[in-house]
């Protein structure tokens, strides 16, 4: 009985990832999504450790 039931669930999980499968392939859709978060991180890190820098290079410019 747990056997058949394993084997429905895992028909019908094969069944609902071939209705929606999309044109674009796995990587590109992750890489689509990751973007903006990486670039958020490495704004805010940029910004974190590159503050010091910044204020330095103005105090000189003057």
């Amino acid at each position: 009985m747990f056997y058949t039931q394993v084997l429905r669930s895992a028909a019908a999980a094969a069944r609902a990832t071939s209705r929606n499968h999309n044109s674009q392939s796995w990587a590109v859709s992750e890489a689509k999504r990751l973007t903006p978060a990486i670039l958020g991180w490495g704004g805010f890190l940029a910004g974190c450790l590159g503050w010091p820098f910044a204020i330095k290079h103005f105090m000189s410019a003057n």
